[in-house]
């Protein structure tokens, strides 16, 4: 009975509380702009404990052409009073930081990155890259760069970026992966893109709200895991949006675990309107939500995807249409493949051809092979072979098919060597025994 209780003692003990410290950002550090101090202020950061306030100088201008990268802080807000963050060049003559990004450099430059740690803010400053064609125009996307984010957040669990403007990026403005956990962007403004809004491939209980998102090249919201990752507990709700190229959510992708999905009360004054395109072919996933969004002027979906409504669900269960409004251009309003559990009230889509066509039944066979557009799943993929930054090339980590195959690869090739090893050490001990 003692043990019992000194147990339960031990499980409900508050954590111990970490000291807060405020720490200025070094004066040896260029706030002009004039030198890169990426490495000054990655370095910084690595010598700072946990509990940690840095405050920047008000409005400072820091040049930084490389990745400023937090590895495993913990318990860390960075106040940036308004400072700026920004590239003049896309990377190239810059060395790459260590963790996963040398392979792909300067492909996956990411001016920031939170790899690793816990409980970390990053409040009121301006990234800037130096796409100077980003917004959503053909010019903006470019290939060779489309993973250049302006903030990447990996494998962090409490992380939130508030009142942060991110712009002119080569890539997404906001990338979350590596199942990172607990992610919120607020009160932020994110525009002028060369690829996504905000790009979510292997998180769960991530929240988007109430932030500015416009002149975004390919899609606002991108979910898109690769094989067997996860893409959970997903709130992107009451942001106002504006131009954009292709949906206001995309969640295409190759694995399966994408649900829990809720896309409320946004207001889009741009781009396609309130047009998604949700799930795949061949995986079911279940749990989308779109309420209560608005959308001003006449609308109609990006093409290619062999689908013709404004929203487009695909082998989805459980889906909630109700409370949106959108003005549709003489095209359905929802366009439903094989979807199961759908719910459609309260809508108002002015102008549709009709508001719910089905494509096919619920329980319907798949087809016998999938459209050519889903090797790219739309609204989010490139124009090149490959439909996303690669998990794995991005976080060093394994998140992708092809990661998991050079594994298995290399265990096989292990294997092998060690069976000739040890055929070679049976003969040598036979010739001895003779």
């Amino acid at each position: 009975g003692a043990v019992l209780v000194a147990s339960s003692v031990i499980a409900v003990a508050p954590p111990r509380a970490v000291a807060a410290t405020t720490v200025s950002v070094p004066d040896t550090i260029d706030r002009t702009g004039a030198t890169d101090v990426t490495d000054a202020l990655t370095t910084f950061f690595a010598g700072l404990g946990p509990g940690a306030t840095v405050e920047l100088p008000a409005n400072g201008r820091y040049r930084v052409d490389g990745t400023i990268v937090l590895t495993n802080r913990r318990d860390l807000t960075v106040d940036g009073r308004g400072s700026t963050f920004f590239a003049v060049t896309d990377g190239s003559g810059v060395t790459p930081p260590r963790g996963g990004q040398r392979a792909g450099w300067p492909r996956l430059r990411q001016q920031w990155r939170i790899r690793g740690g816990a409980n970390i803010t990053l409040h009121d400053f301006t990234v800037r890259g130096a796409n100077a064609n980003g917004g959503a125009t053909t010019g903006a996307y470019v290939p060779r760069l489309e993973g250049q984010a302006g903030i990447a957040v990996q494998r962090a669990t409490g992380v939130t970026l508030d009142a942060v403007h991110v712009t002119n990026t080569y890539g997404d403005a906001v990338y979350v992966t590596g199942r990172a956990t607990n992610v919120m962007v607020r009160n932020s403004t994110l525009e002028r893109t060369g690829r996504q809004g905000v790009a979510v491939v292997s998180a769960q209980h991530v929240t988007i709200a109430d932030n500015v998102i416009r002149d975004v090249a390919r899609s606002v919201f991108d979910l898109e895991p690769p094989p067997r990752a996860v893409v959970r507990d997903v709130h992107l709700q009451g942001n106002r949006v504006g131009a954009y190229g292709n949906f206001l959510l995309a969640a295409g992708g190759a694995g399966p675990g994408v649900g829990d999905v809720w896309l409320q009360a946004n207001q889009v004054d741009g781009g396609h309107g309130v047009s998604v395109f949700a799930g795949v072919t061949r995986q079911a996933r279940t749990g989308f939500h779109i309420l209560d969004n608005t959308g001003t002027g006449e609308a109609r979906p990006a093409g290619g995807t062999g689908l013709r409504g404004l929203l487009q669900l695909v082998n989805l269960g459980q889906v909630e249409v109700r409370g949106n409004h959108q003005r549709v251009a003489g095209v359905p309003a929802v366009s439903a493949d094989r979807v199961c559990g759908l719910t459609l009230s309260g809508n108002d889509f002015p102008g549709a051809s009709t508001e719910h066509e089905v494509v096919r039944a619920c329980g319907a066979a798949a087809p016998a092979a999938p459209p050519a557009t889903e090797a790219r799943p739309p609204g989010s993929a490139p124009s090149t072979p490959a439909p996303t930054i690669p998990a794995a090339s991005a976080d060093g980590g394994g998140d992708t098919a092809g990661s998991v195959a050079a594994g298995l690869g290399g265990f096989v090739l292990g294997l092998g060597v060690a069976a000739v090893a040890f055929v070679l050490w049976r003969r040598s001990r036979s010739r001895s025994r003779g």
